[in-house]
């Protein structure tokens, strides 16, 4: 029987060809045995690809693909079709039982559902904020939930973001991530190598509750910067926010460790979305940095 459900924890050595990007780095931190990371599944891409046969038989899908032109008008009418076909068609039975199944064992009522595409989070392009995720999502809601992170890979931004993924059908290999909501005190993003500063300085920065508004850039976060050869914190602040107005230095310094240590686990600069929920941090996901400061 074909395995369309993956759990995180899996030691395949062939992981990132069915997990992703997003899928693959989780998978890595929670082998290490080094950070705590949420419990979940993936759902692989052979399951999207199932879908899409059914969804769009008779090379309905390449049809519309090579339509394109790339104009903007050309993707956003393109986009406009396949999101809708795809949010409005039936979760195939064979995939429904296995996720089942799977999701059964997991503990949490609520959970965070992300895209995993095998382009995504790459050395080259992060794809940050290109693919839809969806936070508290209760278990009657996963499958309508993965529907939508699927049709995502079709969101415009996405595919003006690199068009070359959207010319061979071959490049579109999307998991999507289901795993456990945690309920953060606080949440934020920590950048082992500052956007701002450069390779001598890391970044943190953090909001109450969930990182997502953060994330998104639709809220300015609490933010400070650390001197990664002193470790002490910078007067340097990207706005009028200090980190220390929210949380204590203990916890700065627990972030900022954790941080470092997923850069050493990975050999490359990360930017690694964590949450902090009764003094216990969670690494929920890391991504390369793919863009320095240019004189550096």
């Amino acid at each position: 029987m074909t395995k369309y459900i993956l759990n995180l924890s899996d030691k395949s050595n062939k992981y990132k060809n069915v997990a992703g990007g997003k899928g693959s780095a989780l998978n890595k931190l929670i082998l290490s045995g080094s950070f705590n990371v949420p419990n979940g599944i993936v759902v692989k891409p052979n399951a999207f690809n199932c879908f899409l046969s059914r969804t769009f038989p008779n090379n309905q899908l390449h049809k519309q693909l090579d339509k394109l032109d790339y104009s903007n008008s050309s993707i956003n009418k393109c986009s406009k079709i396949l999101k809708s076909s795809i949010i409005s068609s039936n979760f195939p039975l064979v995939i429904l039982e296995q996720l089942e199944l799977e999701i059964s064992v997991l503990e949490s009522q609520t959970f965070a559902v992300r895209s995993s595409a095998a382009f995504e989070d790459s050395k080259e392009f992060s794809w940050a904020g290109q693919f839809d995720s969806f936070l508290n999502i209760p278990k009657s809601k996963i499958t309508e939930s993965i529907l939508k992170c699927w049709s995502s890979t079709f969101n415009p931004r996405a595919m003006k973001y690199n068009p070359n993924v959207y010319k061979n059908l071959k490049n579109i290999k999307f998991a999507v991530i289901v795993q456990e909501m945690i309920d953060a005190d606080y949440s934020g993003v920590m950048f082992s190598r500052s956007p701002e500063n450069g390779k001598n300085f890391a970044r943190i920065e953090a909001t109450s509750g969930l990182g997502d508004k953060l994330v998104s850039g639709r809220q300015i976060p609490f933010a400070i910067e650390i001197d990664k050869r002193d470790q002490l914190f910078s007067n340097y602040l990207n706005n009028d926010y200090l980190l220390t107005d929210l949380m204590p230095p203990s916890n700065i310094k627990k972030i900022y460790d954790a941080g470092i240590k997923v850069e050493k686990l990975f050999k490359f600069p990360v930017d690694v979305e964590w949450a902090l929920k009764d003094g216990k941090l969670y690494i929920l996901q890391s991504r390369a940095i793919t863009k320095y400061k240019k004189n550096e």
